[in-house]
């Protein structure tokens, strides 16, 4: 699985860039299911939040789990992401960006669950309230 868009991901330090940007450390683990031990697919301690990601870590800028007895501070489901390779003197890096996030804790994901019921009962209105005559639907 590992960085792509859709992903969990565990949040354990947020700082700030010099411009409009955040540097995040994360982790993305999944459970063996033989084990029930986590395997770390994923794990960065340069990972640019850029956009509308930014407005879901900057309230963690500044923290590390470090200081924190190395507890996360927060868990997240990557949006649009980006990743680059470039070449450089020899050398290869490997950036990772991310443009939209979603907060994961129970209270948001309710909210956002709530908000597709929503629209779904919106969108249901308005099919109920479309003709259910064939040419009624094309004069």
């Amino acid at each position: 699985m590992g960085f792509r868009s859709g992903a969990y991901a565990t949040v354990f330090g947020v700082e700030k860039g010099n411009g409009n940007y955040y540097t995040v450390r994360l982790a993305i683990s999944k459970k063996e299911r033989n084990s029930g031990n986590y395997v770390t697919d994923f794990s960065s301690n340069f990972v640019r939040f850029i956009g509308d990601a930014t407005n879901i870590v900057s309230r963690y800028a500044g923290k590390d789990s470090k200081s924190n007895g190395n507890k996360p501070l927060c868990r997240i489901k990557l949006g649009q992401i980006d990743v680059t390779t470039t070449f450089k003197d020899g050398n290869t890096y490997t950036n990772y960006v991310v443009f939209t996030c979603e907060d994961a804790s129970s209270s948001s994901g309710s909210k956002t669950t709530n908000t597709k019921k929503n629209d779904y009962n919106e969108v249901l209105k308005h099919v109920e309230s479309m003709p259910a005559d064939e040419e009624e639907l094309f004069t």
